[in-house]
């Protein structure tokens, strides 16, 4: 559960800075936490920090207590697994507004403490809410704060690959040690700009020792007489290994065949997948406007993975105005997944009567899809 993973975190800061254990305070207000006292904890740390506006341990108390009041409850809800699963449960997760408004507080605690790890407690929970952008920002003055910390030069390397900034993962991935990987990535992006000397570096990754990593086989693949720079060949590519290293193929391939909607919803599907909704939404956008999508088929695959991306990335009026244009789609798991979110939406923002009528909408076939599962579940509980 997220407030677990949350109180966790206030207990690790707690229990690290200097002072704490003669005094009742931070004790009291993280065992407030813990039993969702959120408002009975600010007491306690507002008067602590009334006294004092540079106390980590009240910033972090009153960041936690924000992040907890901004703790929404959800069902799995991507487009990308639609198994119906009648005993889904909607589990706790963060949300925008209730991060920004903990950064707000925990942002002050490093010039208290330079070695804290707010920054990169940020970055994930940025991350686990969709806002891409923030996230890698974060995970950027983490590394700041902490330059030699591997884990956190390997999550925040993968952010900048996700990004599509190769370089700066190569550079961060070099910085933690992980050099195989380094130069894997190096010579996937020196392939995708058809720098000259790409095959050697291609080859210099296969000959340094140690076990295959993901992008082995692809690599392997890339030096061999199989590729072929034609739409077939890239096909072909795609097939031969999955995983993240996949993101450097799907770029060079939508830049080659600019023109080709299919080949450019890919990419930003899998970009959308691993959590860039940014960026597939820049994407998305530019499909439409050029009108590369021609058939009905297409038109409509657009329009569901386009809502689904304003969705996961928090920004709820695009939302529904996305998935009001998929509202009456042909196909059911697309407009159920419509009414589901407009319905969620319309009921955390306290307008029951409105998702009352999106969910009817679809409530009648549960078994359908999720969407409509969850609509039927949730009505029974507003009746």
């Amino acid at each position: 559960m997220v407030k677990l993973r949350i109180l966790a975190l206030a207990l690790a800061w707690f229990f690290t800075l200097p002072g704490s254990a003669q005094s009742t305070f931070p004790a009291d207000a993280i065992s407030l936490l813990g039993q969702g006292k959120t408002s009975e904890a600010k007491v306690l740390a507002q008067a602590v920090h009334l006294k004092d506006p540079t106390n980590s341990e009240a910033l972090i108390v009153l960041g936690t207590a924000a992040l907890y009041d901004g703790v929404v409850y959800r069902y799995e809800e991507t487009i990308y697994h639609p198994t119906v699963d009648s005993r889904a449960q909607a589990t706790a997760v963060v949300s925008l507004p209730g991060v920004q408004s903990a950064e707000a507080f925990w942002k002050q605690v490093p010039a208290q403490d330079p070695n804290s790890s707010v920054w990169e407690d940020l970055c994930g929970l940025y991350q686990d809410c969709g806002n891409f952008k923030l996230a890698l920002e974060a995970g950027r003055q983490a590394i700041l704060a902490n330059p030699t910390k591997e884990a956190l030069l390997n999550r925040v390397a993968y952010l900048a690959g996700l990004a599509q900034n190769w370089g700066e993962m190569v550079t961060l991935l070099t910085k933690s040690r992980d050099l195989r990987t380094a130069q894997l990535y190096r010579s996937l992006d020196l392939w995708r700009t058809n720098d000259p000397s790409w095959k050697a570096q291609v080859r210099a990754f296969l000959a340094m020792p140690g076990p295959p990593i993901t992008g082995s086989k692809l690599a392997a693949w890339l030096v061999s007489d199989q590729l072929r720079d034609t739409d077939t060949g890239y096909q072909d590519l795609l097939k031969v290994e999955p995983g993240f290293p996949n993101l450097v193929v799907k770029q060079k391939y939508a830049e080659r065949f600019g023109e080709v909607f299919t080949v450019r919803l890919d990419l930003a599907r899998n970009l959308s997948q691993y959590g860039n909704y940014d960026r597939a939404l820049e994407i998305y956008l530019d499909l439409r406007r050029r009108q590369l999508a021609k058939t009905p088929e297409e038109k409509a695959a657009l329009a569901l993975n386009e809502a689904w991306a304003w969705e996961a990335a928090g920004r709820f009026s695009e939302a529904n105005s996305a998935w009001k244009a998929v509202a009456n789609a042909k196909d059911f798991y697309a407009r159920s997944a419509a009414c589901w979110f407009l319905g969620r939406n319309a009921w955390e923002s306290g307008q029951l009567a409105e998702a009352r009528s999106w969910w009817q909408q679809i409530s009648l076939e549960p078994a359908r899809s999720k969407y409509a599962g969850w609509a039927a579940s949730e009505l029974k509980k507003l009746n």
